[in-house]
């Protein structure tokens, strides 16, 4: 019997060792099989520029994958980043890689902040994963830092760039080298930068499509800064000397770097020339002669230097002050102050704004609730005294509740009948976007917002044309991304690059989950276009507009710099005359209010975010705005997607501000100084003066001064926009008697001797804004009246000395000697006194 329980439990010894021993052999069968595969391709990755990344921007990531097997690898790299602990985001890219052999992907992916993470897996067709590659983005350090990149024969003669305390300590330059002969063809690969500072170097050597992604990225927010110095023109040829309003000169100078050594000025020997723009902006002055000059360029700008940089090695060393004073003269201080705010923050806020512009629904798609209500009471009335009396007047009021219970089907079939055109059977894009015009391509951006009304998979097919990236809120994460993407129960965007599409697809994800994805596309343009220019002087309108496309266009409206003229409904090929029209002056940096005053509905909102994220500065050029009815889905050949958006029309008409040798241009060119007071975008405080400076140039020939006021329409009130026209006194700071004299700013027009008094030597004027005490909230704000200068235009020196004035579509860009500064300013009060 002892023997038996020994042998009975010697078995179950032996089965309890099976059991061991084959789940451990199995497992490590499966582990060395697994190691297998991911060992079986070797993944290297890099991004950004030297391992720079800038959260809420897209990043270039290039993925090296080496294949150590005898096996061609046919199957995708995937790219894997979370928003949050419940969802996941993943690009899908197709990979071929040949026996023992090794290639490389370069890919552009939207980083939202919150993302310090990517894995990248090499994946065959079924899922197997044969490598794994997690590695950690340094973003930490990236929302104080203005990111520089150089190009240049001598890069390290511009080491001086790097690690500048910069706008009073809030941002650190950070510097990365370009390598030329890997320049970008897309301009999202230069998104992770700040600036572009090309010096030293010859423009010739960059491919056509190059300096487009460069133009493109300019556009879109960027800014570029070009030394000139000996090169002289060269120095912008081939792309960028069509900028030059006079040939550059250089000859060796003496100038005057703007900073103090010892309480006394520096100046560097240079070889130099004064830069004049079209449009431009001139700064940094010399003996009066422009060494700096700035344009914009759609939300961008572009700054050309009279001097290499590459020269200034020692100089800027020893000075880093320098660097800051060029870059807050380049950039001023709403971009700079814009570039310090955190990376989460404004990736919020613009998740926010899309939020606003694409949570709608098609409105056909509402019930009438009317309908429904004659519907309720007909059904009320019928079950109620009709049916009653009917049947008591037939004798057959036993068929009362019979007849009531097949009424209510009968209406509950009508009201399921009613409701089918406003139920959603799949899924379903809103969408906005716009088209911006030129006589060479068309530059398309759409924003999209795909839904669906069930808890499955869906998506969408884009064409290949187009580029594709999703807006992520940036939550953050913080875990292992491959334990998160091995979990399997979370939400999972994928997209999936093929030959002949782009795949969107969206899984896991609750109904009606708003996810939102931005298409980019340049195309040709085929001839369709719109034609005109716009010339303003003195308040007098007048040129054309032609539609040139196919399509009406309704809302169309012109916008100026502080002014809209509003136009209406253009119809295919309608040419309409600007003169007669009526100009309104609109406040400058509040979309809001000038959208509302063009469009309504989703035009309105469309409009407003369009112009408070790309056209939110300083522009020269005249835009022509409007929104197409019905326009084509371009982007997808599923036409058949239930859908509700709409499509805005952009284009840059010429604008001409000159007349009889004398040319206008509004004092907000360029950002006052506010020596006192709350003021923020040409508004101030209604309960606290203020004081600001307006500066002008040393040499400008300043022939008149005049105020352009805000008038407050009847469809905007201050409850809506929280904003009013300045109202109180505003007084001139007389540099004579050394005192404020009282004008009126809805009638002043000073020219002459009559304007002499409030200017200085350096042409600066300051006003001093008084609001009048009506007990309004501190929550609102007072549009000041905006200052408009007409200027005396004369011919620039051939010899490069310093000329009287330049004035061209908009600002001052001049300056002349002493001499003929104050024979000028006589001849002009004798005009005055005559006159």
């Amino acid at each position: 019997m002892r023997g038996g329980f020994w042998r009975r439990k010697e078995g179950r010894g032996v089965r309890h060792a099976a059991a061991v021993i084959f789940p451990l052999l199995l497992f490590f069968l499966l582990l060395f099989s697994f190691s297998a595969h991911a060992d079986s391709i070797k993944l290297n990755l890099t991004y950004g520029y030297q391992n720079t990344a800038k959260a809420g921007r897209f990043l270039p990531l290039r993925i090296d994958m080496e294949n150590t097997t005898e096996e061609t690898f046919a199957g995708y790299a995937h790219v894997y980043l979370a928003e949050s602990g419940s969802s996941m985001y993943e690009y899908r890219y197709p990979a071929l890689v040949e026996a023992e052999s090794a290639t490389s992907l370069a890919v552009n992916i939207a980083l939202g902040t919150g993302v310090n993470q990517l894995l990248v897996t090499a994946e065959g067709r079924d899922g197997t994963v044969y490598g794994s590659r997690r590695i950690g983005l340094d973003v930490a350090s990236s929302d104080a830092e203005l990111i520089i990149g150089l190009l240049s024969e001598r890069a390290d003669a511009l080491s001086y760039f790097q690690g500048v305390s910069l706008y009073d300590g809030l941002l650190r330059s950070r510097t990365v080298q370009l390598d030329p002969e890997k320049m970008p063809q897309d301009e999202t690969e230069l998104d992770q930068l700040d600036l572009i500072l090309i010096s030293d170097f010859e423009l010739s050597r960059l491919k056509a499509n190059e300096a487009a992604a460069i133009n493109r990225w300019v556009s879109g927010g960027g800014t570029l800064l070009l030394g000139s110095g000996s090169r002289g023109n060269s120095a912008l040829s081939p792309y960028y000397d069509e900028l030059l309003r006079t040939e550059l000169s250089p000859g060796e100078r003496s100038v005057d770097m703007g900073v103090e050594a010892d309480g006394q000025e520096v100046y560097q020997s240079l070889y130099a020339a004064p830069v004049y723009l079209f449009g431009g902006r001139e700064r940094l002055l010399s003996d009066g002669a422009p060494m700096l000059s700035v344009v914009s360029r759609g939300a961008g700008l572009i700054a050309v230097s009279a001097y290499d940089f590459c020269e200034l090695q020692r100089f800027g060393t020893e000075q880093p002050a320098y660097v800051d004073l060029l870059l807050r003269e380049i950039l001023g201080e709403r971009r700079l102050d814009r570039l310090s705010v955190s990376a989460t923050e404004k990736s919020l806020r613009n998740y926010w704004d899309i939020e606003l512009l694409l949570n709608r629904s098609d409105l056909s798609k509402l019930p009438g609730v009317g309908l429904y209500l004659l519907l309720l009471l007909s059904y009320v009335l019928l079950i109620g005294p009709v049916l009653r009396l009917l049947l008591r007047g037939q004798g057959a009021l036993r068929l009362y509740r019979p007849a009531v219970l097949l009424l209510s089907c009968l209406f509950a079939l009508l009201v399921w009948v009613m409701g089918i055109n406003t139920r959603l059977s799949g899924s379903f894009l809103t969408y906005v976007r716009w088209k911006d015009y030129s006589a060479d391509s068309i530059d398309e951006t759409d924003i999209l917002n795909l839904r669906s009304p069930y808890g499955e998979e869906y998506g969408m097919d884009i064409k290949t044309e187009y580029g594709v990236y999703p807006m992520l809120k940036g939550t953050d994460y913080t875990g292992d991304l491959s334990e998160l993407r091995a979990g399997g129960d979370i939400a999972d965007t994928s997209i999936s690059y093929f030959r002949n599409h782009t795949a969107l697809r969206i899984r896991g994800e609750a109904p009606f989950t708003a996810k939102y994805f931005e298409l980019h596309n340049k195309i040709p343009n085929t001839g369709e276009h719109f034609e005109g220019e716009v010339r303003y002087f003195d308040g007098a309108l007048s040129g054309t507009v032609t539609n040139g496309t196919a399509q009406t266009l309704y809302d169309a409206a012109i916008l100026l710099y502080g002014r809209l003229i509003r136009l209406g409904r253009l119809e295919p090929g309608q040419t309409v005359p600007l003169s007669g029209l009526s100009v309104e002056t609109v406040p400058v940096q509040n979309s809001a209010w000038t959208a509302s005053r063009i469009a309504n509905g989703s035009g309105r909102a469309l409009l407003g975010y369009y112009l408070s994220s790309e056209l939110n500065g300083y522009f020269s050029h005249a835009k022509l705005i409007g929104f197409f009815h019905d326009d084509p889905l371009d982007f997808t050949e599923n036409t058949q997607i239930e859908r509700y958006g709409v499509t805005m029309a952009l284009a840059s008409l010429p604008l001409t501000e000159e007349r009889d040798g004398e040319a206008e241009y509004p004092a907000l060119s360029l950002e006052p100084e506010a020596e006192s007071g709350d003021y923020e975008d040409n508004t101030i405080s209604p309960l606290f003066p203020a004081v600001l400076s307006y500066s002008f140039g040393q040499g400008e020939k300043l022939l008149k001064l005049r105020f352009e006021s805000l008038s407050l329409p009847s469809s905007v009130t201050e409850e809506s926009f929280r904003l009013l026209p300045f109202q109180g006194s505003m007084s001139l700071y007389n540099y004579r008697s050394g005192g404020y004299d009282n004008v009126d700013y809805w009638t002043v027009a000073l020219s002459g001797e009559a304007l002499a008094p409030y200017l200085n030597e350096e042409n600066v004027l300051r006003i001093r804004y008084t609001p009048r005490d009506e007990g309004r909230s501190a929550f609102t704000r007072l549009y000041l009246p905006m200052p408009i200068v007409t200027a005396e235009e004369t011919e620039i020196k051939e010899n490069g000395t310093v000329p009287v004035i330049r004035v061209q579509n908009g600002a001052a860009v001049s300056a002349d000697s002493e001499e003929e500064t104050e024979e000028a300013g006589t001849a002009a009060a004798s005009e005055g006194e005559t006159g």
